[in-house]
């Protein structure tokens, strides 16, 4: 299928031609359709205006809507359409009636009488046309509707002037027959200015320039047509997808350009390029010239500096080339921005940077100012289609000396040199479709990227990023990284990223080599260290992980949340510092008290001491603060274990089960508390299931097969224990784990019985060469010396048989020293004992063996009590929290219910004991009429101020009120007391309206939503930025404006302390009209900070771009929120 298709004159083209080549806007045209269609049927009469810069698609759209209301007999039988010439010569109203008519006469076949008529009218006196047309006008209709289509709204209504616009305005009001799809490439004042005749008129649709996959969409249907499917396949491939990209730097969405340029998709050669580029630019400089001489001189100026500087520039630096104010130049730039002419490619500190839309309108309109010489547009032209590689390979093919080389060795050595015209581009499409969460288009562009420039590292790396949000194989993201690091060698990032891929992979030994790269690149830089220390740890090379340990934790200095403490304890516990390791963990679960991995590491530290009394204690209040964690519940079957109550122990294995059946760990645990209670056929059945980790599976099987044994399966236990210790143990596992040894102490007091299992372990750990940890595990069973019921002649036994049976092994001599040495303390507790032992032999008992006996606190214990004190204070405070947040969520009393007036206990407000207020200035308090009538308004206007008044024990004792200078809405302070709490509720309100400041942009959109923000003038602006600043809430606290030193004084609870850095609130100079900038001094929960903001005056958002701290943890009553309610706190 082929056919004529003009790209500057789409109404010339046939209606399969329209069709066949539309894209992207089928749902507009469909609206739009309906609309025309109910205008046509209905009084209900649309009036419709498409905005949009030259070459967008405006006539292409109403072109095609033109052939299907035509083609619709229906609607075509219920309109009259008149689609007047783009450029119409008109004087005024009556020579648009003329007009309207004429076009009529020519598209409409029943009216052939009009012609005559027509003439007649026009040969009246000139007083009289105007009427005599209007009432050939309506018999033409004779009760259908006149479709109106006008392109270049803004061209007529110019023509029409003051007294033809409300003649015209007048008509449609009047006849109510009349509906007008309209364009335009901008809104003009008579369109924008309130006082003008056609303001508000017009449903206003912008047309948006076409997006990448857009322009790809109408390139390949334009292939299509053309008869072209290889192109049309090409054009979505990798190579392809570049190209378009190319060609929309050029273009800048305009679908005109993209019509035009198609053709130039397959041509690699500099001849296939040269003479359609010539033919192009012949086309396209007088388009781009004619739009150039439709705008006012300052504009044209504006335009031809962003053509000379050839990059993006700001606002500042565009007013001094122009010479002129730059607030004048902004407002010029925002119209420009609005008709296509330029955007805003970027907002650096307070500098917004503007560059052409279209790139190829700068290289068109350089031809004229080079004068005729073209090489300049063509090496331009090719580093844009052409990437640097491409460029290089081409350059170095072409035969020396001919003009092609010339052309393509400039381009070569200005690509080697400059950064690629379309990096930024890409990577703002990449960064555009990730703040979207559009991963997949964002890999598709990575990927169109490094089809442009494959070298390129930062295409790599933005490929990297989008697989991991994927979720894609781990070698797939680690193939990119490898990419990255062969680019960039020095990009310590890409080796980290490796390091940590690998390890994933369980390729520890190249982990080590990137840890070390990177590393090597930042040696001070504490994630790093940290990385290659856990490397070094795999390795072996344990000194050596101990030196960067401690590096990363002074690199990285004291922990400020919840996480780095728990990282900091962690490394404090591998370099063997327990007690800074404790104190660590004691930080952590402070600030995060569920965080259950701390407890456990805390828990477990604890365990290795052999404080099972102390985890008893522990797990028992925390097991009743937090009844629904399962690793509380299996810390105390531990516990419960070690200190001989295996019933017990089984009981809360079986309810950390419950809570949670998932984990390998507890799982396990679960089937030893069943062994340790005799239960070996249930355990047996829970052990026959492999886990999925090996160390854990290591251990399932030992248990398996003790298991066995006890189930007097004994060959097959023994074969089965005989082939877990024939493999090499797991990475992670240790002798610790072994426990096998020490339950056996407990499961039974029979001597005989523990010769036929000691017997059995020293063979076959014998014959693995596995005695020494045999003899660890060994050790570790004298920790069951302290269940109450294992009575000193037990634990001689136990003593006595290890060493009738083992006596003469040398690799069981030590542990069998520390066993009697053990026995001997529980008999005595001498401590005596233990100093006969060697020191390094000592060490291996203390202080674990100490702490099974120990009855009386220490400090330890003390410090973990006062953990739990701070714990319960946050729960109970979380579960407040909870309370309040469902007393906030329940539904809201019917407001007839509740009586106002009754919650008013008016009394003076004691100014040191009460709420800051969110603005300084001058506050009135109502009288009870005034404060009942606010009251009654909130009950009615608000759920939550409803929720309010029904809680029974609220009195409000006054309400205060501030009039604003940004909105006719005031700002109102209601002073609340419940028990012993005093607090405020702040909220906005008029006579009859009423919203509640809630500390969330709520408030901001209901005063926007409302037109109640009056954000023009300067000082109304600073008014609102301040309180915006104070009502908003985070985690801390408000962001409340100090407004001095005295203030601050005001609600301290202690002296002041000298402030270095306090600013009082001012504002600051910016480019633009439409935006504020303020800087001050900002409390926010009890630390001071000097901040720097900006206010977007047309939205009402205001950013904090920077601030600096002056002081931390003042002494300060922080406020305490319940819903709307700002409670002050308790002092500190």
């Amino acid at each position: 299928m082929s056919g004529f298709h003009s790209s500057f004159t789409p109404s010339l083209s046939e209606p399969s031609t329209l069709e066949a080549l539309f894209v992207v806007r089928e749902r507009l045209a469909q609206r739009l359709m309906r609309n025309i269609g109910e205008s046509a049927t209905t009084a209900n009469k649309h009036q419709q205006l498409l905005i949009g810069p030259r070459g967008i698609g405006k006539t292409h759209l109403i072109a095609l809507l033109n052939h299907r209301l035509r083609a619709d007999t229906g609607l075509a039988a219920r309109l009259r359409i008149a689609w007047l010439p783009e450029d119409p010569y008109i004087t005024g109203y009556t020579t648009l009636l003329a007009l309207i008519l004429r076009q009529l006469r020519q598209d409409e076949t029943d009216l052939a009488w009009l012609e005559e008529r027509l003439d007649d009218a026009l040969d009246l006196p000139t007083e009289q046309q105007t009427g005599a047309l209007e009432q050939r006008l309506l018999e033409c209709l004779d009760g259908r509707t006149l479709l109106l289509i006008v392109e270049n709204l803004d061209d007529l209504l110019t023509a029409l002037k003051d007294a033809g616009q409300k003649q015209l305005r007048a008509f449609i009001q009047n006849h109510g027959n009349t509906s007008i799809l309209a364009t335009t490439t901008s809104l003009t004042e008579a369109l924008t200015e309130r006082s003008k005749t056609f303001y508000g008129f017009f449903r206003e649709q912008r047309l948006r320039p076409f997006e990448v996959d857009e322009a790809a969409t109408l390139l390949a249907r334009l292939a299509e047509y053309a008869n072209d499917p290889a192109l049309a396949d090409q054009i979505w491939s990798p190579l392809g997808l570049a190209r378009v990209r190319a060609l929309h730097y050029l273009a800048g969405g305009n679908p005109r350009v993209y019509t035009i340029f198609h053709d130039f998709l397959t041509r690699d050669s500099l001849d296939e390029l040269v003479t359609p580029l010539m033919k192009l630019l012949d086309e396209l400089t007088p388009y781009y010239q004619s739009r150039m001489f439709q705008l006012a001189p300052l504009q044209r100026a504006i335009l031809d500096t962003l053509r000379r500087l050839r990059r993006a520039a700001p606002v500042k630096e565009i007013a001094r080339q122009v010479m002129t104010s730059s607030q004048t130049i902004s407002t010029q730039l925002g119209k420009l921005e609005d008709l296509g002419y330029v955007i805003q490619a970027d907002s650096i500190g307070r500098s917004n940077y503007y560059e052409l839309r279209e790139p190829l309108m700068r290289l068109c309109l350089e031809v004229k100012e080079q004068r005729g010489q073209t090489i300049p547009f063509f090496i331009e032209f090719l580093r844009i289609w052409f990437s640097p590689r491409e460029l290089d390979t081409l350059a170095r093919r072409a035969s020396a000396g001919e003009l092609e080389s010339l052309h393509l060795e400039a381009a070569a050595l200005q690509a080697a040199n400059d950064e690629d015209p379309l990096c930024s581009i890409f990577t703002r499409s990449i960064s555009s479709h990730l703040s979207r969460g559009d991963h997949e288009g964002a890999l598709a562009e990575t990927e169109c990227a490094l089809q442009r420039d494959p070298d390129n590292p930062d295409y790599w790396r933005e490929k990297t990023r989008c697989l991991a949000l994927l979720e894609r194989p781990l070698d797939e993201q680690l193939a990119c990284w490898e990419r990255v690091s062969a680019l960039d060698p020095e990009d310590h990032h890409g080796w980290n990223e490796q390091d940590v891929i690998l390890s994933q992979l369980g390729r520890h030994e190249a982990a080590l080599g990137a840890s070390e790269k990177a590393l090597a690149l930042r040696p001070d830089d504490p994630v790093l260290n940290r990385n290659h220390a856990y490397n070094l740890q795999r390795a072996g090379r344990h000194t050596e992980a101990r030196k960067h340990l401690q590096k990363s934790m002074e690199l990285k200095g004291e922990p400020q949340h919840a996480a780095d403490w728990h990282q900091r304890a962690n490394y404090l516990y591998s370099l063997d510092r327990q007690r800074d390791a404790l104190h660590a963990y004691h930080k952590t679960l402070e600030l995060a008290p569920h965080r259950m991995e701390a407890w456990s590491n805390l828990l477990g530290w604890l365990q290795e001491q052999g404080r099972y009394r102390l985890i008893h204690r522990m797990c028992e209040r925390l097991a009743a603060l937090m009844p629904d964690e399962a690793e509380v519940q299996t810390h105390l079957s531990i516990a419960r274990y070690g200190l001989g109550d295996l019933e017990g122990a089984l009981e809360s294995g079986t309810r950390a089960l419950e809570l949670d059946g998932e984990g390998q760990r507890r799982r396990l645990y679960f089937a030893i508390h069943l062994v340790w209670s005799g239960h070996h056929t249930t355990a047996l059945e829970r052990l026959e299931q492999p886990y999925p980790t090996a160390a854990w599976d290591y251990r399932r099987r030992l248990l398996h097969a003790d298991t066995l044994m006890w189930l007097d399966r004994w060959e097959t236990g023994i074969d089965e224990l005989d082939a877990v210790l024939r493999e090499p143990p797991p990475a992670d596992w240790s002798a610790r784990d072994l426990g096998i040894v020490g339950w056996l102490l407990l499961r039974t007091q029979g001597p005989h019985i523990w010769r036929r299992f000691i017997s059995t372990w020293l063979d076959l750990f014998g014959r693995h060469d596995r005695l020494p940890e045999l003899g660890e595990a060994l050790v570790r069973s004298a920790r069951r010396f302290a269940v109450d019921w294992i009575t000193d002649q037990t634990a001689r036994a136990w003593v006595e048989t290890w060493h009738e049976l083992a006596g003469d092994i040398e690799a069981l001599a030590l542990p069998l020293r520390l066993l009697a040495a053990s026995a001997d303390y529980k008999a005595s507790r001498d401590r005596r004992i233990l100093l006969g032992l060697a020191r390094e032999e000592r060490q291996l008992l203390e202080p674990w063996l100490v702490n099974l006996f120990k009855t009386e606190p220490d400090e330890i214990d003390h410090e973990m009590e006062a953990l739990l004190q701070t714990v319960a204070h946050r729960l109970a405070q979380e579960a407040e929290t909870e309370r309040s947040h469902a007393r906030w969520q329940a539904p809201p009393p019917p407001p007839d219910t509740l009586d106002p007036a009754a919650r008013l206990s008016p009394r003076p407000i004691d100014p040191r004991h009460r709420a800051a207020r969110l603005l300084s200035g001058d506050w009135k308090t109502l009288d009870r009429t005034e404060a009942e009538a606010v009251l009654t308004l909130l009950a009615e206007r608000s759920e939550d101020g409803a929720r309010l008044l029904a809680r029974p024990e609220l009195r409000v004792i006054a309400i205060e009120r501030r009039d604003l200078g940004f909105s006719p809405w005031r700002l109102h302070q209601v002073h609340v007391q419940e028990g012993q709490r005093i607090g405020a509720v702040d909220l906005l309100a008029t006579d009859d309206q009423l919203t509640l400041v809630d500390g969330t942009s709520t408030t901001v959109y209901a005063l926007v939503s409302a037109g109640q923000l009056r954000l023009t003038d300067s000082t109304a602006a600073e008014e609102y930025a301040r309180f915006y600043c104070s009502m908003l809430r985070a985690d801390a606290g408000r962001f409340q404006v100090v407004e001095s030193v005295e203030t601050l004084c005001a609600v301290m609870d202690a002296p002041l302390p000298p402030l270095d850095g306090f600013t009082p609130w001012a504002a600051e100079p910016t480019d633009t009209p439409d935006s504020g900038r303020y800087s001050g001094t900002i409390l926010y929960g009890s630390a001071l900070f000097r901040a720097t903001l900006t206010l977007d005056r047309t939205s009402g958002i205001v950013k904090m771009i920077d601030d600096t701290p002056i002081t931390e943890e003042l002494s300060i009553r922080r406020e305490v929120f319940d819903g709307p309610i700002r409670w002050l706190g308790d002092r500190p």
